[in-house]
């Protein structure tokens, strides 16, 4: 269940992200740029902390039974913290916790957009389509393809539960496939499109 809710959250973020920055954009999405890009920025954030946190209670149970960690594993467990300290995570739970770990860090490259589009909303990212006219089919494809990436963690996840294959196989290599789908097509994209994207500078533009 939480993994599920994870997964939709997570879906919901990059696929506003890859409609916002698209040419296709429709006027009323752009009406919530007050409020959605904070939104998105807080799942993209929780997709990082919520595994991390989750591992530093393995590490000590006892001690991360009041904290952050407590509430992550309270809620992946789905039961009552007992007095005696978290409930332990089995080697599996860990690897796939490690799994969603990898998986935030790449969810995270996500987060300069959602912040940028709070901050500058459609005023920046109209000096940016300017700027650059190609930024749009980077940024675009680029959450396209980070949706893909979470659809193929979720089939992992799916294969996993129906015991085709054992997770210490499973997630190493569906984390190097979400990985391959969010990276390597922005790296080729870069090279590709040349001057008529920005990596870094593109963010400050608007906001002076």
């Amino acid at each position: 269940y939480p993994v599920n809710v994870y997964a939709c959250l997570y879906c919901a973020a990059v696929s506003w992200l890859a409609l916002r920055t698209s040419v296709m954009c429709p006027s009323w999405l752009i009406q919530g740029d007050a409020i959605l890009p904070w939104l998105s920025t807080g799942i993209f954030g929780f997709s990082l902390l919520a595994p991390f946190f989750t591992l530093i209670a393995a590490q000590d149970p006892m001690e991360a039974m009041d904290g952050p960690s407590g509430w992550m594993v309270r809620a992946a467990k789905r039961d009552e913290i007992p007095s005696s300290g978290l409930p332990e995570l089995s080697p599996t739970e860990l690897l796939r916790a490690r799994g969603l770990l990898a998986i935030g860090f790449v969810a995270c490259i996500f987060a300069p957009d959602s912040v940028a589009f709070a901050l500058g909303s459609q005023e920046w990212w109209g000096e940016v389509r300017e700027s650059f006219p190609s930024q749009t089919m980077l940024e675009s494809s680029t959450a396209l393809y980070g949706l893909f990436a979470v659809e193929a963690s979720m089939l992992s996840h799916r294969v996993g539960k129906a015991g085709v294959a054992p997770f210490n196989v499973i997630v190493p290599s569906f984390a190097v496939v979400c990985f391959m789908l969010a990276i390597i097509p922005c790296v080729f994209a870069l090279q590709w499109l040349g001057d008529d994207i920005s990596f870094f500078s593109y963010y400050l533009m608007g906001m002076d």
